[in-house]
This record gives C-alpha cells, sequence and structure tokens, in this order.
C-alpha cells in the first residue's frame, strides 16, 4: 500500500541521540502516525551531524504532506 493512495500524511516528531562523532544513536517516537514513524526513525538513522566534544539529544520533526497534482 502507498500512503499517497491511502491519503495518510501529517507530522512525526523524534528525540534523537548523537553520538559527539555525529551519528545518531537512538531514535525514540515522541508523537505522530505509528505507520509513518517507522520511516521517520530509518531516515533519522542515517543521518549525520557535526561532531561535538559531547553526546546531545535533538529534536527532528518529519512533515508527511501530500503532492497536490
Amino acid at each position: 500500500m502507498l500512503f499517497r493512495d491511502a491519503h495518510i500524511e501529517g507530522l512525526v516528531r523524534l528525540e534523537l541521540t548523537v553520538r559527539p562523532n555525529g551519528t545518531v544513536a537512538d531514535v525514540r517516537v515522541k508523537g505522530g502516525n505509528p505507520m509513518l514513524a517507522q520511516y521517520a526513525c530509518r531516515a533519522a538513522l542515517r543521518w549525520r551531524y557535526a561532531p561535538s566534544p559531547t553526546e546531545s539529544v535533538e529534536e527532528a520533526v518529519f512533515n508527511f504532506r501530500l503532492n497536490p497534482r
């Protein structure tokens, strides 16, 4: 099933734990559609941040919207 065909859209809020080397160590879903959250988590785990002296916690918001044709 394609989300477009089912007209599923919305926001997904995530909390990311970022290692000092800039890679994402952990992702927690803070809100949003569970079907969309799985795709947001997969994407966030591939992100890379600038290196930092310490681990940090960042918030990310994904906006899944249908493109009108």
